[in-house]
């Protein structure tokens, strides 16, 4: 009955939003992130204690970034998105969902391996402070992952050595992006606390209030990472002049 009452109330908020945006003249990407926006905030406040429906508000809002990068007409960041959206559930799942979640998240940070490769600056384009930076990282990266294999055992244990390897690549090459580099390099900064919190709550020791930390670093990241469309048309109209 409780679940009934909530798609009945989330309908009407829906109907509602609709003759809002309809008559405020706002955009529909807007309107997708403003939505977007509000079921992750909804799946945060009620984490600690999720039901079925606020999974399923969480899975939504990154549904939804996913539709909006999709909106760009890039077929990897799109991707992308769509295989961190389908972790996002699984690893929400009873029982042993993790190592299927790991290897979804894993396909993702592949494709945007793939997607940073196409904009980054050279090797012999970095200066001092930025290679020290990025060596400081893999080596934290390192440490941490051996902390985490050193408190795990059986499949796990293997697993998060590669994981590991593929957010720290794309992390990296996040720090070396041509284009909104600032913006890409804070995205994939946030993902990777996000996801060291995860590990460290999951393997290392429990701490407080965990997924309300990681989660809105998650998002964040995932949101950071992804162009405005505005720019991306901006962009285009650039190469292609009439």
């Amino acid at each position: 009955m409780l679940y009934c009452r909530r798609i009945v109330i989330l309908g009407v908020l829906g109907k509602v939003m609709r003759a809002w945006i309809s008559n405020h003249k706002i955009s529909r990407d807007s309107a997708i992130l403003s939505i977007s926006y509000g079921l992750a905030a909804i799946y945060w406040y009620r984490s600690s204690n999720a039901t079925v429906l606020d999974v399923l508000a969480k899975v939504s809002s990154t549904a939804l970034l996913t539709y909006y990068a999709a909106r760009t007409d890039s077929k990897q960041m799109t991707a992308g998105m769509l295989f961190h959206c389908f972790g996002d559930g699984l690893i929400e799942l009873p029982g042993k969902s993790l190592i299927p979640a790991m290897l979804t998240f894993l396909v993702g940070h592949s494709i945007n391996i793939a997607r940073f490769q196409k904009n980054r600056f050279s090797l012999s384009e970095l200066n001092l402070p930025r290679v020290l930076a990025m060596a400081a990282f893999t080596i934290y990266g390192a440490a941490f992952t051996h902390l985490l294999t050193t408190k795990t055992s059986g499949v796990i244990q293997y697993a998060i050595p590669i994981y590991s390897l593929a957010i720290s690549t794309m992390f990296l090459l996040a720090c070396i992006q041509k284009e909104r580099s600032l913006r890409v390099f804070l995205g994939a900064l946030l993902y990777v606390a996000s996801d060291n919190i995860i590990g460290a709550n999951l393997f290392v020791k429990k701490i407080p209030a965990a997924n309300y930390l990681s989660w809105p670093l998650y998002f964040l990241g995932q949101r950071m990472m992804l162009p405005d469309l505005h720019d991306v048309e901006t962009v285009h109209k650039k190469s292609h002049p009439r």
